[in-house]
C-alpha cells in the first residue's frame, strides 16, 4: 500500500498524508485488498483506437509528475480528439485530491454543458 500511494501522490503529499491514507484501508478484508492489487497491474488493454466513439466535449488531465503514466499518453489523446487539455504542475497521479482547484475546475467545465461534438 505504501508503494501504491507513494507513486500516485506526489511526495510532499505522501509526506503528509502517508499514515492516515493507510490508516483509511485498515478495515479491508484481505479479499479487498487482493482486488485491489489486481487493479494496479497492468492490464494491457489499449483504448487509443475508441477515442474517435467519444461525442461529448471532453476535457483531460494530467500532472507533470505523474509518476504512473507521464503526460505523454495524455498529450497524444487531447491531440487525437483536439479537446481541451489541463497539465498541473508539481502533483502526481493523483492530482484529483491535492490540487486546490481541481473540483473547481471540473464544476467548471461540466457547467458548461456537454456538447456533442
Amino acid at each position: 500500500m505504501r508503494f501504491a500511494i507513494a507513486n500516485i501522490y506526489s511526495k510532499e503529499f505522501y509526506d503528509t498524508w502517508h499514515e492516515t491514507i493507510i490508516k483509511s484501508y485498515s478495515d479491508l478484508s484481505d479479499r479487498e485488498m487482493d482486488s485491489f492489487a489486481v487493479l494496479l497491474e497492468d492490464r494491457g488493454f489499449w483504448l487509443l483506437d475508441r477515442l474517435k466513439d467519444i461525442k461529448a466535449e471532453t476535457m483531460l488531465v494530467a500532472a507533470e509528475g505523474d509518476k504512473i503514466f507521464g503526460i505523454n499518453p495524455t498529450l497524444q489523446m487531447a491531440a487525437m480528439m483536439n479537446c481541451e487539455c489541463v497539465i498541473y504542475d508539481g502533483y502526481s497521479h493523483a492530482v484529483y485530491d491535492e490540487a486546490e482547484d481541481f473540483k473547481e475546475r471540473m464544476f467548471r467545465f461540466f457547467e458548461g454543458g456537454r456538447h456533442v461534438r
